[in-house]
């Protein structure tokens, strides 16, 4: 071993150059191969925490216009809203090359009747309220414009302890007169004074509101006839003996004790996963307790939901405990944050099926809270374009194991917040190719979410690709050098074997004699190099954290870190650079062992004169 070491030290300039060429090899593999693995396995890892979905809305067939009488422009007001002729059914979405991992769904909500439980109060500056009095007005007028009436009684609502308010028939072009010392009925909402010739102090009037009868559909969105008999145009009249009698009274009573109702009905969401919600997709909202629900009770129906954190903290609730569910009306055209936003509601359906009922409890089960989560979505006043509203619960669909057909109190087409759908990931250019031959982009539009996989996957396919070709280069580079290393300090060295044989060694002696200093050098140079490349390969792993962190603010929609955290973190792998230096390092050694052996092997087969005879190749 000692004669080894010496015979490499008597070329100096070989020693040190093959030290550092293999060396550099070396720590070129090292590099190319974490790079390419730790791209590999963050590929992989993006298949677990990123999911592509689309979203469906409908086109409108028609743009429709309604006049609205103004009072404050003494004018007719012209509004447009989207108009379709018939409501598409999610079937239109089954075409030829449609691969869907869940979906697609069209999301109905469910009201529930309040059990045991609060919701969760308001900005009461902020929210819009509606309000059921009894007034009369200070002196005889035509409401036109505000006109101060006296509160007589409040039937449903808060007056916030105000005794007179400011009534004004705004959207009515010629309304009746009030008389003083008459009573009169109205359900009201305010808004902002536009009269600019009265001034009001609170600077806000009270317009009867246009209450919904039924608004009931079958399974297919066809309106139902309805057997109430409430005039349309009629937002206030007057209250006399009796009143309360009659078949008006009564009917008012009615309306009011199904708006009253509103304040009791807990939103209910069913879906058949998280990952088609839109505010779960993009991290708008997460879970702040427990768990989401599983895939295995998506699939089976479990009674158990997840319940938001406002609404959980308000009523001691925790993971663990049972919330009763009585659903009894389904709403297949908006959404919850539509009626039941954070700031405002938007009550443009009715409780009351064509009979003049409210709708029975169609069903009825208890469900055990397995998550609460926390919504942090965009501005409260972009609610409404949210699935999820104030205190809304959600559970499986399969879990609702009776028909919502009688009690479908509103349908609508297919909108962005109600109807999703999940593909796999990277395929949006092949399922939009396919969903453009299939005719039916001609009626329907879809926006796919990936959460910046694409642009992020891309990133890490270049990553890959380099650290594939840097790994080929340093293996290649690393072969070559030991194939010279070898030829210089065995191939060219058959006289020093004869030699050693001549003086008495033997086989083995002759062996360890080349092969031993060689292995030492490789040794130094591959443990030189691999330290080097590990060096090399956490620097850049670094670097790539950092521009990782940059892709999730740039191309993804997780850019909230207090519910996210950071995408690096989120993509971190296992630390695997020292283990995968120690198999470079071994793998490089044993080759080097293993063709040193082979290459003095065939010096030994040739007798000891023969090589001394041979002239140096």
């Amino acid at each position: 071993m000692g004669n080894s070491i010496k015979q490499l030290f008597r070329t100096p300039f070989k020693l040190v150059l093959f030290l550092i060429l293999l060396a550099a090899g070396t720590a070129l593999l090292m590099v190319g191969s974490a790079l390419w693995m730790k791209s590999a396995q963050q590929l992989k890892k993006m298949e677990e925490i990123f999911t592509t979905i689309g979203t469906v809305t409908q086109k409108e067939t028609r743009t429709a216009t309604y006049d609205q009488w103004d009072a404050a422009l003494q004018e007719y007001v012209h509004w447009t809203y989207p108009a379709y002729d018939t409501v598409l059914p999610e079937s239109i979405l089954e075409f030829e090359g449609a691969e869907y991992l869940k979906g697609p769904e069209k999301r109905p909500y469910y009201g529930a009747l309040l059990q045991d439980c609060e919701r969760t109060p308001v900005n009461t500056e902020e929210y819009n309220f509606y309000l059921f009095i009894e007034f009369s007005p200070v002196e005889d007028c035509v409401p036109t414009q505000p006109v101060l009436v006296d509160i007589k009684k409040v039937l449903w609502g808060d007056d916030r302890g105000s005794k007179t308010l400011w009534f004004c028939d705004h959207f009515t072009e010629n309304p009746a007169p009030l008389e003083a010392g008459k009573t009169y009925i109205a359900g009201l909402q305010y808004q902002a004074n536009t009269h600019l010739d009265v001034q009001v102090p609170s600077g806000l009037e009270f317009t009867p509101w246009f209450w919904p009868e039924s608004t009931q559909t079958d399974g297919q969105g066809i309106k139902l006839d309805s057997d109430m008999n409430m005039p349309d145009g009629v937002h206030w009249e007057e209250v006399t003996d009796g009143f309360y009698e009659t078949a008006r009274g009564k009917g008012w009573l009615s309306l009011i004790e199904r708006q009253a109702l509103f304040e009791d009905i807990l939103p209910v969401l069913p879906t058949e996963s998280c990952s088609l919600l839109p505010s779960f997709h993009e991290r708008e909202a997460t879970m702040s307790a427990g768990r989401e629900i599983s895939e295995e009770e998506f699939q089976s129906g479990a009674l158990v939901c997840m319940v938001p954190e406002d609404f959980a903290k308000h009523n001691s609730l925790e993971v663990g405990d049972s919330l009763q569910l009585p659903l009894f009306f389904a709403n297949y055209r908006t959404s919850p944050g539509f009626t039941f936003g954070y700031n405002f509601g938007a009550i443009d359906f009715s409780l009351a099926n064509t009979q003049g009922d409210v709708y029975p409890v169609f069903w009825d089960a208890a469900y055990e809270i397995v998550g609460i989560y926390r919504y942090q979505g965009p501005n409260p006043d972009q609610a409404h374009i949210s699935e999820l509203g104030r205190d809304t619960v959600i559970i499986p669909s399969k879990s609702v194991q009776a028909s919502d057909e009688q009690n479908i109190a509103d349908f609508g087409p297919m909108l962005a917040y109600t109807t999703s759908f999940q593909i796999p990931n990277g395929s949006v250019a092949a399922f939009d190719s396919a969903f453009q031959k299939s005719g039916a982009g001609e009626f329907l539009e879809i926006s796919y979410d990936d959460n910046g996989y694409e642009q992020i996957a891309e990133n890490l396919r270049q990553t890959g690709s380099i650290a594939a070709l840097l790994c080929m280069a340093g293996m290649l580079s690393a072969m070559i050098i030991i194939l010279l290393l070898l030829y210089f300090f065995i191939v060219k060295q058959k006289k020093r074997t004869a030699i050693e044989r001549g003086l008495g060694m033997s086989r083995r002696q002759c062996r360890v004699s080349l092969i031993g200093g060689i292995m030492g050098l490789a040794v130094v140079a591959v443990v030189l190099g691999s330290g080097v490349g590990l060096l090399a390969a956490n620097q850049m792993e670094s670097l790539g954290n950092e521009q990782e962190s940059a892709y999730s603010t740039e191309f993804s929609s997780w850019v909230t870190e207090e519910a996210n955290g950071d995408l690096a973190s989120r993509l971190a792998t296992e630390g695997a650079a020292l283990p995968l230096a120690a198999g470079i390092s071994v793998f490089l050694l044993l080759f080097t062992l293993a063709l040193s052996v082979v290459l003095v092997n065939r010096n030994l087969k040739t007798e000891p004169v023969l090589l001394l005879s041979q002239r140096e190749e």
